[in-house]
C-alpha cells in the first residue's frame, strides 16, 4: 500500500569551496553560505554536495484525506512514516556518497540543512538556485517551506579530511532537546 503513495527522488550537485572563513563558507560559484558551525564542519573539505530530495506528495495526499474518514490516528502514523521515509532516503545517500568518497581516500562530514543550528532557513534562497530542483518537483514556497512536504534540502562536505574531523556543532548547543541532535 505505501508504495503506491512513495516516490523518492533525489538531485545532487558538487560545488567546489572556494573559502571557508569569517562563518561563511564561498563557493567557487560565487555563492555564499552563512553559518559558523557549517563553515568550521566543511572546513578541510574541498568540495561541497548540494542536495534535495522528495518522496513526492502521495503520502501528504493520503494525510489530508484521513481527518475527513475521522482515521487521525491513522493520518499521524501514515504522517510519522513519511518523515522517516524521506530521512532514510537522504541517509541512504549519504551513505552512498560516503562509500564512493572512501574509495578515493576521501571522507564526507555531517550533514546539515537551512534551519538547522545557526545556519538561517532563509539560506533556502542560496541553496534552492544550485540545485534542479524542478527534476524532482519540489519548489520552495515564498515561506521558505519545501512542496511536497516529505522534502529535505541539505549540504555535506567532501574531502581529504572530512573523516578525521571529529567537530559536532551539537556538543555546542543549548538545545539537548533538539529533534536533529546528533550526539
Amino acid at each position: 500500500m505505501l508504495r503506491r503513495w512513495i516516490n523518492p527522488r533525489l538531485s545532487y550537485t558538487v560545488k567546489e569551496i572556494a573559502s571557508t572563513e569569517g562563518g561563511r563558507v564561498m563557493l567557487s560559484d560565487g555563492t555564499i553560505l552563512e553559518s559558523p558551525r557549517l563553515t568550521r564542519t566543511v572546513r578541510g573539505c574541498s568540495r561541497l554536495l548540494c542536495f534535495i530530495a522528495t518522496i513526492g506528495p502521495g503520502i501528504e495526499n493520503a494525510v489530508q484525506r484521513l481527518p475527513q474518514q475521522y482515521r487521525l490516528t491513522d493520518g499521524y502514523t501514515l504522517d510519522t512514516i513519511g518523515s522517516i521515509m524521506i530521512e532514510e532516503v537522504v541517509e541512504t545517500f549519504q551513505d552512498m556518497m560516503r562509500e564512493k568518497a572512501h574509495m578515493t581516500g576521501k571522507g564526507v562530514t555531517l550533514r546539515f540543512s537551512p534551519g538547522y543550528c545557526d545556519w538561517p532557513i532563509t539560506e533556502q534562497r542560496k541553496l534552492f538556485p544550485l540545485i534542479d530542483a524542478g527534476r524532482i518537483g519540489v519548489t520552495l514556497t515564498s515561506s521558505l517551506l519545501m512542496t511536497p512536504r516529505k522534502s529535505i534540502s541539505g549540504v555535506f562536505g567532501v574531502g581529504a579530511d572530512a573523516h578525521n574531523s571529529s567537530y559536532n556543532p551539537c556538543s555546542h548547543c543549548r538545545r539537548p532537546d533538539c529533534p536533529a541532535r546528533r550526539d
